[in-house]
């Protein structure tokens, strides 16, 4: 889980969200998008804090993204 959601947030800073045009195979964005990957929208709330939309468990929600955390956390009752 760790890994796609640094994968998730590395594609999110790389690949503009809903970008139309095929990106170079010999970059990260082109291929992270060669692999299926897209960009996400990220939305500054609550003190300029970054979030990403989600939804888990069909469930919609907002993920706060923490740069400085030195680990990921998702509650189970969520």
């Amino acid at each position: 889980m760790k890994k796609l959601f640094a994968l998730l947030l590395s594609v999110a800073t790389l690949v503009p969200f809903g970008a139309q045009s095929q990106q170079p195979p010999n970059t990260l964005a082109g291929f992270l998008s060669g692999q299926g990957l897209v960009g996400v929208k990220l939305e500054r709330r609550f003190g300029n804090h970054l979030f990403v939309p989600v939804s888990i468990n069909d469930r919609r929600a907002a993920l706060m993204i923490d740069t400085g955390a030195p680990v990921t956390l998702i509650d189970k009752n969520s």
